[in-house]
Formats: structure tokens, sequence, C-alpha cells
């Protein structure tokens, strides 16, 4: 009886854990919308500035395009311009070619190009109407090393880090004598052992549920 006290005990605990961070996670999902004219618009649940705060940027980094990415990349710019597109640069040295060579007309279809394959230009060079050109990517530098920002805003697995933990060591220090701490830990031999296995149990148990929850919300 006392085992069957426990996991009844363990799993509504476990149960209860999941379903308030994920509500937590849920209500503070947000993303960002680009506008016809170009700028950005944030939208979201009720308390996305959690979100934002998290994610804030302070940048951009630029990536250029160079040799086998940038013959791709040319590859699929073909699909919306016809001109010839010649690579320019040393074909034997890693990092060598990073920049093309076509003609004027590609200035027109930039923005095009642009909105359907995600890249920005640079024209480097423009005579007798040819124009040289460096593709180039840009992703956020974010305020806040990824690892942080994960574990506190973006992902719900990896939320029992903080928050699993939270509950956890919370209900272990403020909740000693309840009948919650007695049904998962007065069971064990050693209570101090008792704790950290329960502990790990409910932290890789945790980041499953989380994801199931998660999932079924979001379908």
């Amino acid at each position: 009886m006392n085992l069957v006290n426990f996991f009844i005990t363990y799993f509504l605990f476990l149960l209860a854990s999941s379903v308030t961070i994920t509500a937590f996670f849920c209500v503070t999902r947000g993303g960002v919308e680009v506008m016809p004219d170009g700028s950005e618009r944030r939208y979201g649940k009720i308390l996305k500035g959690y979100y934002f705060f998290w994610f804030k940027e302070k940048g951009k980094i630029k990536t250029g395009y160079k040799d086998d990415e940038l013959a791709n990349a040319v590859h699929q710019m073909q699909e919306y311009y016809a001109e010839p597109i010649t690579l320019a640069g040393d074909p034997f040295k890693s990092g060598g070619i990073a920049k093309f060579e076509t003609s004027e007309g590609f200035l027109a279809v930039i923005p095009l190009i642009r909105h359907k394959l995600q890249m920005k230009f640079t024209i480097e060079e423009q005579y007798n109407g040819k124009v040289v050109v460096a593709a180039y990517a840009e992703e956020p530098d974010y305020v806040f090393p990824e690892w942080l920002r994960t574990v506190m805003a973006g992902c719900i697995t990896c939320t029992p880090t903080v928050y699993g933990n939270i509950i956890f060591w919370g209900a272990v220090l403020f909740f000693k004598e309840s009948v919650l701490y007695n049904s998962l830990f007065c069971y064990f031999s050693n209570e101090y052992a008792g704790i950290v296995v329960v502990w790990l149990a409910y932290w890789v148990s945790l980041a499953w549920l989380n994801t199931v929850l998660w999932n079924i919300y979001d379908k």
C-alpha cells in the first residue's frame, strides 16, 4: 500500500508541475511579424514580454555565403533571374569564392530574391554594365547566451532545469511536514538519498511530460 501511495503522489506531483510549467510556457509565447512596409510587429500571448526579454537582440550578425553554399545560392537565384551568373574567386582556396558577377539587371530583382530566399546583398563593384555582388545572411545577436535564453523561455523540454527545480526544491523546503513530503520520501531508509533519487526521476520525467503536453496544445 505504501508503494501505491508513493507512485500516486509522485505522478500527481509530476502532473501538477508539468501543467503549471507548460501553462506558463504557453502564455509567454511571442513572435515577430514583418509588415508590408518592412517594419516589424510583435505579437503573442498575454505575457509575451517575458519571452521577448530573454530573446532581446543587441544587433545582427552577418554571415557571408562562400564556396559551395554560394554556388547553391546562385542556383536558387536563377529561378527568379535568367541572366548568367559567374562565381568570382579562387576555387582552390577554402572561402576563396565569396562573390559573383552578373549584369546590372540583377539590381532590379534583388528585392524579389531577398524576399524569396531570405538573402541580402552588397554591391562590391559596378562597371561596364556588370556588378560584382556578395551575398550574406543575417541572424540575431542576442543579449543573453543561447543556453540561458533557451532554458528560461525557448525550450519546453529544458524548462525543468529552472522551473522544475524551483517547484521540486520548494516542495522539499517548505512542505516538509506535509502529506506530499511524507508520501515521497519517508519510505526510503535514507531520507536524503530518497530525495536525490526522486529528484532525478522527477527531472527526467518532467522534461518528457512537458514536451508531450506542449505537443498536444500546439497541434
